[in-house]
């Protein structure tokens, strides 16, 4: 989950209805086609307005989730959807956070509905599907409502940490998190240690999945900003 940089505003025409619309753009990308179209006294939005009708919800499901972690909105592909084989599919759809002076900045553009405050906190389901959605696709299995990682794809772990241990930990975390569970935010990055996963063939890439505080405390990451305290499932 990332935080955007910068939002804009631009007018759009959908050009089949010849309809002129407010879109809501971040970092570049369509967050949001049409603002003026919005139900926002729901938690559930719908990003995509119908090119063709102009009709919001026109033959699908909201596919925008709503909800709070502490001073942060957070905003993030609904559990209506399901997760797409390739990014592509879905580019303007993605797991994002807006602090609380970035929604001053969006009331001051006139969208005063960036709220955090209205919205509920997220459900463990909801959690795990934001997790997903943090991590690449490829990972993990999910068969007979149970996750599996592709351990294959791991070849090392920052730190001389153990890996099969970490990655076990991972899978117990997705198959048996608690309905109630305690959030952290990160409010001194310096005194955290990152842990660092490192994929081999064919994606050599890294994930950043842990911090580990004082007092041998661990975190699984949400965000940048906030995370969910495991140390209990050590």
């Amino acid at each position: 989950m990332r935080k955007i940089k910068q939002f804009v505003t631009k007018t759009l025409i959908l050009e089949d209805v010849n309809i002129q619309v407010t879109a809501l753009y971040a970092d570049g990308k369509i967050l949001i086609n049409n603002i003026d179209e919005v139900d926002w006294s729901k938690d559930e939005v719908y990003s995509d307005i119908c090119t063709e009708c102009g009709i919001a919800g026109c033959g699908s499901k909201e596919d925008l989730s709503l909800r709070k972690i502490f001073k942060y909105l957070i905003v993030f592909p609904s559990l209506k959807r399901d997760i797409p084989f390739s990014w592509s599919e879905v580019i303007n759809l993605e797991t994002i956070y807006i602090t609380e002076e970035q929604c001053l900045e969006l009331y001051n553009i006139g969208l005063s509905i960036f709220n955090p405050s209205k919205y509920s906190n997220p459900s463990k389901d909801e959690i795990l599907h934001i997790l997903r959605w943090n991590m690449p696709s490829y990972i993990f299995d999910y068969k007979h409502k149970k996750y599996s990682l592709n351990k294959n794809l791991f070849y090392a772990v920052s730190e001389e940490e153990n890996l099969d241990y970490w990655l076990g930990l991972i899978e117990n975390i997705m198959n048996n998190l608690s309905e109630t569970f305690d959030l952290y935010e990160y409010k001194n990055i310096n005194n955290l240690k990152r842990i660092t996963f490192y994929l081999g063939e064919p994606y050599w890439s890294e994930l950043n999945i842990f911090k580990k505080g004082t007092n041998n405390k661990i975190y699984l990451n949400i965000s940048d900003v906030v995370g969910i305290d495991i140390s209990k499932y050590i």
